[in-house]
């Protein structure tokens, strides 16, 4: 929820600042949304692996497990990382 709320307050400083207009805008969160779909949190991915966020971070302390991103101090998974990581591991 950070990453969404973070990206459509920029949104609407660039429109209010006219640096692009609202049909670029609607565009740009139409890609967003797209993205924000497809990563999922330490939660969301535990929730979907069935398994602990603390089983997750110690797989990243180990440098196993499926691939991740970092976005600031806020770490997502892709789904289609996790997809693989499932097809590969279980």
């Amino acid at each position: 929820m950070f990453l969404k709320d973070e990206t459509e307050r920029q949104i609407a400083k660039l429109l209010a600042n006219h640096d692009i207009t609202t049909e670029q805008a609607k565009s740009l969160q139409a890609v967003l949304v797209k993205i924000w779909n497809e990563l999922l949190d330490e939660t969301e991915a535990g929730k979907y692996l069935r398994c602990s966020v603390k089983a997750l971070q110690a797989w990243r302390g180990l440098r196993w497990g499926p691939c991740y991103t970092k976005l600031g101090r806020r770490v997502y998974y892709p789904r289609t990382e996790l997809d693989k990581f499932i097809a590969r591991e279980w």
